[in-house]
């Protein structure tokens, strides 16, 4: 595992990698409309496939927004961002949307549940995009409940569930649109670092 430094000062040792699942951020700094200051600036960064980066810091120091800079959600204010060699905010909305189903996985540290929807449910909302039959969809979403040990909860809708088990439908769906070919690149919110669920998280993780 290689670790960020905690001011995010840019990475000293780049991973350099082409293969499908890589992430690779160039110069990428951001800056808050209501602060003189930016975050954080001149952040090299590479993930590899199968590789698992921590990204340690302060509260406020910006991790979280790097995390979804680097997951597609947060266009940076300079810099380029590269996911399987494609920059995501060059895409219109529709087809970035599509690009983040079938390439990442995230795991929110409010775990972003839908309320009225079961655990299966929620983890088929990440194979939406995919064009899977809903049969397929729920297939895969049971698989990766049981990878998690929910198996038996599929129906449980959050309220249902501990905050344990949140966490977990939230990793499940995550990784149940990387059960066929290559798994997708995994991004982590940092409340999980401590968590017994992320051994789930044994390859292609940012948290």
């Amino acid at each position: 595992s290689d670790v960020c430094s905690s001011d995010l000062s840019p990475l000293t040792e780049v991973v350099p990698s082409s293969r499908p699942g890589a992430i690779r951020a160039r110069g990428i700094g951001f800056r808050y409309a209501d602060r003189p200051a930016p975050a954080f600036s001149g952040i090299d960064l590479d993930v590899a496939p199968g590789q698992c980066l921590l990204v340690v810091g302060p509260s406020g120091s910006g991790k979280s927004t790097l995390l979804y800079m680097a997951g597609g959600l947060e266009p940076p204010t300079t810099g380029t961002v590269l996911i399987n060699n494609t920059n995501p905010y060059t895409l219109s909305e529709d087809d970035a949307a599509r690009f983040r189903g079938a390439t990442i996985g995230f795991v929110f540290q409010q775990f972003h549940l839908i309320g009225h929807l079961s655990a299966a449910q929620n983890v088929e909302t990440a194979l939406l995009y995919r064009g899977m039959k809903p049969n397929e969809r729920h297939d895969k979403a049971m698989d990766a409940l049981e990878r998690v040990g929910l198996g038996a909860r599929w129906d449980h809708r959050p309220v249902q569930l501990s905050g344990g088990e949140q966490q977990r439908v939230a990793i499940a769906r995550a990784v149940a649109a990387g059960r066929s070919g290559n798994p997708p690149a995994r991004v982590v919110g940092s409340a999980l670092r401590t968590s017994p669920e992320a051994a789930v998280f044994a390859n292609g993780c940012a948290i």
